[in-house]
C-alpha cells in the first residue's frame, strides 16, 4: 500500500461555544477591571450595580423580617395554644363530632344544626357556670391565698363573663332561628325570655360592674399589702385596717359591686338551670310522641318521666331561690357595720353655708341708703341691657350688664336678669346658677332668682357630675399605665417640677421654671434671688416628699401632728419659729378676716372630725380634696404658708384616691383667689368646679407626655395643648 494512498486523519474539534450575552458582559467587565491602563472604563465599571450582591441583599432583608415574624408569631398566645397544648385536638374532634352528626340521615339537615348549636350553648354555658361557682367560687378560694385568689380573678372576671355573654347571645340567636324554622309556642317565648335574661344580665355585668369592681379590689389590696395582710386562706382578717376609714370605705364599694356581681350570676344561673329543664320536657314529650306511635303501652312510663322531670324542675327553682335568698343575707348581713347605707351629703358641706365651723367673716352690711348716683346707673344700664336683649342686640347687651354688674356686684335683679341673659343667649347655665345664687345670698326673698335657682340646680349638678365623671375616666386612663414606663417617669418628674413652681408662684416667688429645676436638681443658689425664695422652694420639696413617704401610704387618719409636720417643712427654711406652729395673733387676708387665735384649736379640731368623718369621705375625691382645701385656708391657722400647706393637704387626699398632685398654674392665680373670694360670699361650687378644671388640666398633661405622639412633657400654661383655647372662659 502506497504512502500516498493513507488519508490523514482529521481530529475531532469541538462545536463551537453558543453566543451567551451574561457570559460575555462578564467577560467585558474582566477584561475592562484587569486593564489598568483604562482609567476611564474602571471608574465607569464602578458604579455598576453587583446583580448578584443587589439581590442576595433583598433576599436576607426579606428572610429576616420573615424570621422576625415567625418570632413574633411564635411568642403570642394562640401559637403557644395551636402548638403546646392539646386543646385544639379537643376542638378538632368536636367539629368532627358534629360534621359527622349533621351528615347522617334523617331529618332537616339545616334544623339540625341549629339545633345543635343551640343545645350545645346551652350545655357550655351552664357547665361554664358551674365551673365558675364551685371551682373559683369555693375549691380556688379555700385552696389559695386571698391575694393570689384576688390576682386569678382580675384575670378570669373578665373572661369569664365575657365568653358567657358571647355563649348565651349564640344560644338566643340559634334558638330564634330554629323556632323561625318551625313555629313559636307559649313554652318557646318563655325560652326566649329566659336567654334574653341570662344574656342582659351577663353582658350588663362585663361592661358596668366588673371594671369598677376590679378596680376597688386592686386599691383594698394594695391598702392591705401596705398592713401586711392578704395571706390568710379562706377567710379575711383585718387587724388594724378595722380602725382605718379609709379602707372600710373602699371594701365597701368592692363588696357592693362583688355582691350585685354575685347576685346577678345566682339569677342567671337559675334562668339557665329552668332553661335546660325546658329542654329535658321538650325531649320527654319528643320521646311520648315517638312511643305513642310505637308502644301505646309505655304511657305510663312517659307520665312518670314527665313527672319526675316537673318534680326535678320544682326542686331546682326552689333549690335556686333558697341559695339566692341565703346569699343575699350572707353579702348583705356579714360585718354589718361596713354596708350601712351612707347619709345624703348634708348642705354644709356642698352648699351655702360653712359647717362644721362657723363663718367668721363679717357679712357684707347692706347700706340703708345706697350710693344713689351708683345705684341710678346700674339701674339705667340694667334697663338699656334689657332692650338691647329684647331687641336681639345680644353683644351690646352682654356690655350693659357687665357694666350693671360692676357698679352694683350685689344688686339682686341686676344679678338675675344677667343670669338669665347668660342662659337664654350664651347658654352658660353654670354661670347664671351662680348668680341666681348670689342674689339669693344677699336677698334670700327673690322672687325671679329663686325660682330660676330652682329650675337650674338639677342641670348643674347633673353637668358636675359628668365633668367628674370625664375626670375619673382620665384617672383610670393614666392608671392603666406600668409604673415603669419610661415616658410615665419623665412626666412624674417634669410634673413634680412644674407643680413646685407654680405652687410657689401663687405666693409670689418669682423663679422661672428652669431656676427651680436647677435648685432642686442642684441644690446651688441662683443669683439675683433672694433667699426667702429659695427656701420656699425647698421647703415645698421637703413636705413633698415627706407626704410621699410618710402619710400617702399611711392608714391611719388625717391627725393635727401630720398637718403641723407638713406645715413644719413648709415653713422650715423660712421661718423656723413659726413653722409647726399655730398663730398666736389676727390675722387679716383682703376682704376675709380669719378667726381668731383662740377659735383656732376648736375650729381645727372640728376640721379634723370632718375631715376624718365617713360622710366627708363619701363625697367625690375631687370635692372632698377642694372642700377640705377651702376649710383649711378659711380657718387660716398659721401666720404665713397656710396657701401652700392647704394645697398639700387637697394634693394628699387626690393622691390616696388615684390622682396625680394637681398643678394650679400661677397664671390662674387671679381665678384661684377669686373663686375662694366666692366661696367666702356663701357659694363654694365654683371653687369645686375650678379644683376640678385644674384636675382635669394635670391629668391632661400626664396622658399628652405618656401619648405616642409627645416627644417632651409640655408645660401646665400651655391650655392649647392640654384643654384648648379659652381655659379662663370656662372657669369663669
Amino acid at each position: 500500500m502506497c504512502a500516498r494512498d493513507v488519508t490523514p486523519v482529521v481530529e475531532a474539534q469541538p462545536p463551537p461555544p453558543k453566543h451567551h450575552k451574561h457570559l460575555e458582559r462578564l467577560k467585558h467587565k474582566h477584561n475592562i477591571v484587569t486593564d489598568p491602563n483604562d482609567a476611564e472604563k474602571q471608574k465607569e465599571v464602578a458604579y455598576q450595580p453587583d446583580l448578584l450582591a443587589v439581590s442576595t441583599q433583598y433576599t436576607k432583608v426579606a428572610y429576616d423580617l420573615f424570621k422576625a415574624a415567625f418570632e413574633q408569631l411564635q411568642e403570642t398566645k394562640a401559637y403557644v395554644i395551636a402548638t403546646k397544648t392539646s386543646q385544639p385536638f379537643h376542638v378538632a374532634l368536636a367539629i368532627a363530632v358534629l360534621l359527622f352528626w349533621l351528615s347522617r340521615p334523617g331529618s332537616d339537615a339545616n334544623l339540625r344544626g341549629w339545633r345543635a348549636l343551640y343545645v350545645g350553648a346551652v350545655a357550655t354555658h351552664l357547665g361554664a357556670q358551674v365551673w365558675m361557682t364551685l371551682v373559683s367560687g369555693i375549691v380556688l378560694y379555700f385552696s389559695l391565698p386571698r391575694h393570689e385568689f384576688g390576682r386569678v380573678q382580675t384575670v378570669l372576671f373578665p373572661t369569664y363573663y365575657a365568653f358567657n355573654a358571647g355563649v348565651s347571645m349564640v344560644a338566643l340567636l340559634a334558638y330564634f332561628r330554629m323556632q323561625c324554622l318551625t313555629r313559636f309556642s307559649h313554652a318557646s317565648w318563655a325560652q326566649f325570655a329566659l336567654l334574653l335574661a341570662v344574656f342582659s344580665i351577663e353582658a350588663y355585668v362585663r361592661f358596668c360592674l366588673v371594671s369598677p369592681m376590679l378596680r376597688a379590689k386592686h386599691i383594698k389590696t394594695q391598702m392591705e399589702e401596705v398592713a401586711g395582710g392578704g395571706q390568710e386562706v379562706g377567710r379575711l382578717i383585718l387587724g388594724e385596717l378595722a380602725h382605718c376609714p379609709r379602707y372600710l370605705r373602699v371594701l365597701k364599694t368592692f363588696r357592693m359591686y362583688h355582691s350585685t356581681i354575685a347576685m346577678g350570676t345566682m339569677i342567671a344561673l337559675g334562668c339557665s338551670m329552668y332553661s335546660t329543664m325546658i329542654i329535658v320536657d321538650s325531649i320527654c314529650r319528643t320521646s311520648e310522641s315517638e312511643m305513642m306511635k310505637c308502644e301505646r303501652k309505655s304511657n305510663l312510663h312517659t307520665k312518670m318521666i314527665l313527672d319526675r322531670c316537673k318534680t326535678v324542675l320544682i326542686l331546682s327553682s326552689v333549690v335556686c331561690t333558697l341559695a339566692v335568698v341565703i346569699s343575699l343575707y350572707k353579702l348583705l348581713s356579714y360585718d354589718a357595720k361596713f354596708t350601712k347605707p351612707f347619709s345624703p351629703i348634708p348642705a354644709g358641706l356642698y352648699g351655702n353655708h360653712l359647717e362644721p365651723f362657723e363663718d367668721q367673716t363679717p357679712l357684707p352690711a347692706i347700706p340703708k341708703k345706697l350710693d344713689k348716683a351708683r345705684d341710678a346707673e346700674a339701674v339705667v344700664s340694667l334697663n338699656a341691657a334689657l332692650e338691647m336683649k329684647k331687641n336681639g342686640k345680644a353683644d351690646k347687651a352682654l356690655k350693659l350688664f357687665q357694666h350693671a354688674f360692676a357698679l352694683s356686684p350685689k344688686h339682686a335683679d341686676i344679678l338675675n336678669h344677667y343670669g338669665e341673659f347668660l342662659e337664654d343667649t350664651k347658654k352658660d347655665v353654670v354661670r347664671a346658677d351662680q348668680l341666681y345664687t348670689l342674689a339669693l345670698t344677699n336677698f334670700p326673698d327673690h322672687t325671679g332668682a329663686l325660682m330660676n335657682r330652682q329650675r337650674t340646680a338639677s342641670i348643674v349638678e347633673n353637668l358636675d357630675r359628668e365633668m367628674l365623671k370625664k375626670i375619673d375616666e382620665k384617672r383610670d386612663a393614666l392608671s392603666s399605665i406600668p409604673e415603669n414606663n419610661a415616658a410615665l417617669r419623665r412626666a412624674k418628674k417634669e410634673a413634680y417640677f412644674q407643680h413646685i413652681y407654680h405652687t410657689v408662684g401663687i405666693e409670689g416667688n418669682t423663679m422661672s421654671l428652669s431656676q427651680t429645676r436647677s435648685i432642686l436638681e442642684t441644690r446651688i443658689a441662683v443669683a439675683g434671688k433672694s433667699i426667702d425664695e429659695h427656701n420656699e422652694i425647698l421647703g415645698l420639696d421637703a413636705a413633698m416628699k415627706y407626704i410621699n413617704q410618710t402619710l400617702l401610704y399611711r392608714l391611719r387618719d388625717i391627725t393635727m401632728g401630720d398637718i403641723l409636720e407638713i406645715h413644719k417643712r413648709v415653713l422650715g427654711h423660712v421661718d423656723p419659729v413659726e413653722g409647726g406652729h399655730f398663730r398666736r395673733t389676727q390675722v387679716y387676708v383682703g376682704g376675709h378676716i380669719p378667726p381668731g387665735p383662740s377659735e383656732i384649736s376648736r375650729l381645727m379640731t372640728q376640721f379634723l372630725e370632718w375631715l376624718n368623718s365617713e360622710d366627708a369621705m363619701e363625697l367625690h375625691p375631687v370635692r372632698y380634696a377642694a372642700l377640705a382645701h377651702y376649710k383649711l385656708v378659711h380657718i387660716h391657722p398659721f401666720v404665713d404658708g397656710n396657701g401652700r400647706t392647704s394645697r398639700l393637704l387637697m394634693n394628699l387626699l387626690l393622691m390616696q384616691a388615684g390622682y396625680p398632685p394637681v398643678i394650679i398654674a400661677k397664671q390662674h392665680r387671679h381665678l384661684y383667689y377669686q373663686h375662694l373670694q366666692t366661696a367666702n360670699e356663701g357659694d363654694v361650687r365654683p371653687f369645686v368646679r375650678f379644683i376640678a378644671q385644674c384636675t382635669e388640666r394635670t391629668l391632661n398633661l400626664y396622658l399628652w407626655a405618656t401619648s405616642e405622639y409627645s416627644h417632651m412633657v409640655p408645660a401646665i400654661g400651655e391650655p392649647h395643648i392640654l384643654t384648648g383655647e379659652g381655659f379662663e372662659e370656662d372657669l369663669l
